[in-house]
């Protein structure tokens, strides 16, 4: 699990598998001891086996984290997770199809679990 707690007190306790859905790929990737921006590797794929948890910063004044997974770090906004975790917020969901399935699909596995 990471666990977001936002500004107001609010927490938001997120699956590894889930957060790891919410982007097509990471922002980041650690290669010869340098943190190198993914898009420009030209990569289309993400080796999925270095999923684990190490650390996370505040970025962006506070507005974002960046989360690190192994070698590969992601960008996350606040209302990244408001889109992905908070029912009553506006943009739930978020914004795109891709980003509702996987949204609605969470949030129906977590209904069944009783959550």
């Amino acid at each position: 699990m990471i666990r977001f707690t936002m500004a107001g007190g609010t927490i938001y306790d997120v699956p590894l598998a889930y957060f790891r859905r919410w982007h097509d790929q990471p922002h980041y990737v650690y290669l010869s001891d340098r943190w190198v921006e993914y898009r420009a590797l030209g990569r289309k794929t993400r080796d999925s086996r270095h999923a684990t948890f190490t650390k996370c910063r505040r970025v962006m004044g506070g507005r974002a984290v960046r989360i690190y997974l192994g070698k590969y770090a992601y960008v996350v906004p606040w209302d990244t997770v408001l889109m992905a975790c908070e029912r009553n917020y506006e943009h739930f969901g978020g914004l795109t199809e891709q980003s509702r399935k996987v949204t609605l699909a969470y949030e129906r596995a977590g209904a069944k679990k009783g959550k």
